[in-house]
């Protein structure tokens, strides 16, 4: 599952979405759930088949914790959070045509132990 804040800008939005569009056409499995903030937003998420929710934009943490809390009430194996301003390159869908279905790739990768609050940045 992919969750996706978003808010304002549009035309930006637009693009990821476009972007999730192609992704899916290599992995139609992919599920993606956006917060919304705007009711104008609805047509926009419905047209890509983005499920949407909505909740207050600010502040974006209570967002964010909404989304993540909508999303856990799913099934789904992995989730990526991205944003509605985050491009996805079809130099990355080049390389999902490569790879099995399993793989996934990043560049760059953030995670922390929930027990420690230690937070540890991988980059390739």
């Amino acid at each position: 599952m992919i969750l996706i804040p978003i808010w304002q800008r549009p035309g930006i939005t637009e693009i990821c979405f476009s972007g999730l569009d192609r992704l899916r056409s290599h992995r139609s499995d992919i599920e993606v759930l956006g917060i919304i903030s705007e009711e104008s937003y609805i047509d926009r998420c419905n047209a890509h088949n983005v499920e949407h929710t909505f909740f207050e934009n600010q502040p974006l943490g209570k967002k964010k914790n909404h989304g993540l809390k909508e999303a856990l009430k799913r099934d789904w194996d992995y989730l990526i959070e991205i944003n509605s301003d985050d491009v996805i390159k079809n130099e990355l869908l080049d390389i999902y045509d490569t790879m099995t279905d399993d793989y996934l790739a990043l560049r760059n990768f953030c995670f922390m132990d929930s027990k420690t609050l230690e937070l540890r940045q991988i980059e390739s």
